[in-house]
């Protein structure tokens, strides 16, 4: 008699269990790989909110150096940042209107000037952003590419810009060293033009992706010490004859440096001249003397020398060839006793 055994029910079971196993690993990737997505997405978005917000405080800042600057009556400093202000956002809150109030004060200040004001700045170096989507990024990394060879630094930044926040994460090392490079680029051509603290400005940004060589921090430098000595030039010549002697000792041919220095000094040593204080105005006048040995200074010099012989009183010549007093009774306060 035959006898036929029943199936063993351990291996279905098996396969259900791996079944089950497999479906729960599925389920977990999926998870994980959602949860990476939206943190590669927040990341992204957190890079523009990020430049958005720097771009904020530079228009914000410049715009009220420039209300400052309005205020002091530095007119043409104060077109210069509002002119900046308004190239990266012609809508930018009170600027328009302060820029043409600036330009109605400078006309009134220099009547040969024109007395047109237009309607807008005229426009200046300074890049803009490019809302315009990139179609095809492998083309457009080309176009930068040779626009960084034919040192197109303005109109490659905004481009740039436009390139990492659209694809973060394409090519992001050499677009990178481009943006650096073309901060760089830019900030030197512009630091030698009367927008110095703009140029500052973008080889700040370019020390944000990277060290700056020596040479690009020097010429930095120069630009923040011309800053600081123009901040004070005419209003207080001793401080900004401080900032321009260095300047000069340093770079004499950046915006024509030692030419303020002079004008510095011979200007402080006209303000202690007109009060009669001989001696600090030789001092000024004769640090003034190596760069610029005019007739009319060496005239201001030898007044001032004469002026400070004649204040200086002269010791008195010292007596010599005494004896000495003896027999005399110290001074005490005891009294003789009665």
């Amino acid at each position: 008699m035959n006898h036929h055994r029943a199936p063993s029910p351990k291996r279905p079971l098996l396969f259900r269990v791996i079944g089950y196993f497999l479906l729960l690993l599925s389920l977990i990737l999926a998870f994980y790989g959602l949860v990476v997505g939206l943190a590669i997405s927040n990341g992204q978005k957190r890079g523009v909110v990020t430049q958005l917000t720097v771009q904020a405080d530079q228009l914000a800042r410049q715009m009220t150096l420039a209300q400052e600057d309005y205020s002091r009556g530095n007119y043409e400093l104060a077109l210069t940042r509002l002119d900046w202000v308004l190239q990266q956002n012609r809508d930018y809150p009170g600027a328009a209107a302060l820029h043409r109030q600036t330009q109605a004060e400078l006309a009134q200040q220099n009547p040969t000037a024109t007395a047109t004001i237009p309607a807008t700045p005229t426009p200046s170096p300074t890049p803009t952003l490019t809302p315009q989507p990139i179609v095809n990024p492998t083309q457009e990394l080309a176009a930068l590419r040779q626009m960084i060879q034919n040192e197109g630094w303005d109109e490659a930044i905004p481009r740039l810009i436009a390139f990492q926040t659209q694809f973060p994460n394409e090519s992001r090392d050499e677009t990178d060293r481009m943006l650096y490079e073309a901060y760089i680029g830019l900030g030197l051509r512009i630091i030698y033009t009367d927008q110095i603290e703009l140029g500052i400005y973008y080889l700040d940004l370019a020390e944000n992706l990277g060290t700056l060589p020596q040479a690009v921090q020097d010429q930095r430098s120069w630009g923040e010490l011309y800053v600081a000595g123009i901040a004070f030039y005419q209003v207080n010549w001793d401080v900004s004859a401080y900032y321009f002697r260095q300047l000069c000792a340093a770079a004499p041919f950046f915006h024509d440096a030692c030419g303020k220095y002079y004008i510095s000094l011979v200007s402080y040593g006209d303000q202690f001249a007109g009060m009669f204080d001989w001696c600090p105005a030789e001092i000024a006048y004769r640090e003034a003397l190596p760069y610029g040995n005019t007739q009319t200074l060496r005239d201001k010099l030898n007044s001032a020398i004469t002026g400070c012989l004649q204040a200086t009183p002269t010791p008195s010549a010292v007596i010599t060839d005494t004896a000495p007093i003896t027999d005399t009774i110290p001074f005490t306060n005891t009294l003789p006793s009665p």
